[in-house]
């Protein structure tokens, strides 16, 4: 279902051109070799890896999306904590699961820390997977260019854009610029948790849950992580749905399947909605807030204040809110944004 496109350097010939296509579209298959030291997959995850496919041609069909998904199970790989550290280059405890967009297109998950820590593992790695699995089939966006290693030039390509979540990409200068990676992050989950809901009843006895609502215990925790963001696009939905005359169930199908397709531009209503320089706010949520903020334990609070700034009618207020807590480049551009829509 994944849907590619690919951004070529000026510098590079018709000949290196077709060799960096035919690369990237190779590392998907490198994405199913196994990895020495990976674990075997059960009977029991084989067949919830089946029903995750189910799952996502069910969502596809729903959002009227031609097409089903690529998903292997040799494409997902479990690993011991060590092995996972060493081959995502993640610290021990950081991040448990992966979708290795950066060079061959599988899903890595840390199955030995999910069972140390998880009351249900065999349930959070389902969940973790399903969330991978959804960014694995949003669309896709890539950078080929040459790279200078050791005096040559290799040639290589990096991942400029997942979804909504898209890095403004420059040679020899990569992930220092990006946008929408919260958005994206909010939407994705939402995702998980509506198909989760949607299919409760068969995953209670599938994981030997007790009842519903320790199914929804486990849900509400591992929304936890994305709860802020999903608040903040919960509220932009309600807005956008109130003042259109829509429901707010067809504005997060709208959100929902922009990820998939690419398609972005029925952004420009938040814009029309909330104000110039609106979209820079919601754009900078996880990926343009000032560093002392998200790099410290008040990073939940720049959530509230985005959250706050998508809730008021105050333009005063929400460009304070905006001046505090977006980091230099952003808060310039949210600026000159604004001087543009004055003119």
């Amino acid at each position: 279902m994944k849907i590619s496109d690919i951004i070529f350097s000026q510098y590079l010939s018709e000949r290196e051109r077709k060799a960096a296509t035919k690369q990237i579209a190779e590392s998907e298959e490198r994405g199913c070799d196994r990895v020495e030291c990976e674990y075997r997959k059960t009977r029991l995850e084989l067949k919830w890896l089946r029903k995750i496919r189910d799952y996502l041609n069910e969502l596809f069909a729903e959002l009227a999306i031609v097409g089903r998904t690529n998903l292997k199970n040799e494409q997902v790989h479990f690993f011991p904590k060590e092995e996972f550290d060493e081959v995502t280059g993640k610290g021990a405890g950081i991040v448990t699961a992966v979708y290795n967009l950066e060079t061959d297109l599988s899903i890595y998950a840390d199955k030995e820390t999910v069972e140390e820590i998880a009351a249900n593992p065999k349930l959070l790695l389902f969940l973790m997977v399903l969330h991978e699995a959804v960014h694995s089939e949003q669309y896709h966006k890539f950078f080929a260019f040459k790279e200078e290693n050791c005096g040559k030039n290799r040639l290589t390509f990096e991942a400029h854009r997942l979804g909504y979540f898209n890095q403004n990409i420059e040679e020899n200068d990569f992930n220092s610029h990006e946008h929408f990676r919260g958005f994206n992050e909010a939407i994705t989950q939402r995702t998980v948790l509506k198909i989760i809901k949607k299919h409760s009843a068969e995953l209670i006895g599938f994981f030997k849950i007790r009842d519903k609502e320790k199914l929804k215990e486990y849900l509400e925790e591992d929304a936890a992580e994305y709860s802020d963001e999903i608040a903040v696009v919960d509220k932009i939905a309600e807005t956008l749905a109130r003042k259109n005359k829509e429901t707010k169930k067809a504005v997060w199908q709208r959100f929902a399947k922009g990820s998939f397709t690419g398609r972005m531009m029925h952004l420009r209503e938040i814009e029309k909605t909330f104000g110039a320089g609106s979209l820079r706010v919601l754009a900078a949520m996880q990926s343009g807030i000032k560093p002392p903020i998200i790099n410290s334990k008040n990073y939940a609070k720049s959530s509230t204040k985005i959250l706050r700034f998508f809730s008021l009618s105050d333009q005063r207020e929400k460009d304070k809110i905006a001046l505090e807590i977006l980091n230099q480049r952003e808060r310039f551009a949210y600026l000159q944004r604004k001087r543009e829509a004055e003119k």
